[in-house]
């Protein structure tokens, strides 16, 4: 697959997060929700590029990006169902109350 002067390739699954090995810079995420995922890239003016990542093998979504030479800031954003319910955790107080932990990463469709 490629655009314009970027070629992605399928990648490797591990490590999780962006390393560059030499020959290109491996993006791996992990997400039990995600429909499809972009990678964001960011030049050094601040445009952005967006580039969609190959299906996931099982829950895990890699590219493999060249040149070897590229270098941009980058965001991962899955897109997916609606936002997960709040994660409620066990209260530590003497009320019996809990408390809802709210993610900070939202998983949504909206483009």
């Amino acid at each position: 697959m490629r655009s314009d002067d970027i070629e992605v390739w399928p990648g490797r699954p591990y490590p999780l997060g962006a390393t560059y090995d030499g020959t290109g810079t491996n993006f791996s995420l992990f997400s039990e929700a995600a429909e499809g995922v972009e990678l964001c890239l960011f030049d050094g003016e601040g445009v952005e590029r967006r580039l969609g990542l190959p299906p996931a093998h099982g829950l895990l979504w890699h590219a493999l990006l060249a040149p070897p030479g590229l270098r941009h800031r980058h965001r991962l954003r899955p897109h997916g169902p609606s936002p997960p319910p709040p994660i409620v955790r066990p209260s530590t107080s003497t009320t019996g109350t809990s408390s809802p932990i709210v993610p900070e990463q939202n998983i949504s469709s909206a483009r």
